[in-house]
């Protein structure tokens, strides 16, 4: 159960802090394959896209463990 609420409470820190994590991935991104510096608007839409898939992603599997470990007791 600790492990679900743990996913979702990062799922919830990653939401607030968004946008330094955003310039993180971008900084990254530019660092290790050469992009071009500033990104390209494509390459910060695809990045917060895939920031919003992984959040949910996060937060639905950890309810879900938290979810199956209360029915399961």
């Amino acid at each position: 159960m600790e492990l679900g609420f743990s996913m979702m409470v990062l799922a919830v820190v990653w939401s607030i802090f968004r946008q330094e994590i955003l310039r993180y991935q971008l900084r990254l991104g530019t660092a290790l394959y050469d992009l071009p510096r500033p990104a390209e608007p494509a390459q910060v839409k695809a990045a917060e896209y895939t920031g919003v898939i992984l959040r949910i992603l996060l937060f639905l599997l950890g309810l879900t463990i938290v979810l199956a470990r209360l029915m399961l007791r």
